[in-house]
């Protein structure tokens, strides 16, 4: 068994954070996947998440994961210690 390195790609990325600390939506993410939890008073204010539709079902993403645009252009979520462990910024 041999051992690999993943060849090095750019990527697309935008972190999904609150309200007022995200950076400008981009236009590869549909408005449409944007949910949120009712309180527990069953009113809007409850936890914000995303569902994003892939071939294989909807992934969920939640606060502070990264939604990813791939090299074929498709869309899924990773969770913010995972992506900060396997990207870098591009300058």
């Amino acid at each position: 068994m041999g051992r690999w390195r993943r060849k090095p790609i750019v990527i697309e990325a935008w972190q999904f954070m609150p309200v007022g600390q995200r950076e400008a939506r981009p236009p590869w993410i549909d408005p449409q996947w944007f949910y949120e939890e009712p309180g527990s008073d069953g009113k809007p204010g409850g936890l914000a998440h995303m569902l994003i539709p892939t071939p294989g079902g909807a992934l969920r993403a939640e606060l502070t994961d990264w939604i990813i645009r791939g090299v074929k252009g498709d869309v899924y979520p990773c969770k913010n210690e995972v992506f900060v462990a396997s990207y870098e910024p591009v300058p």
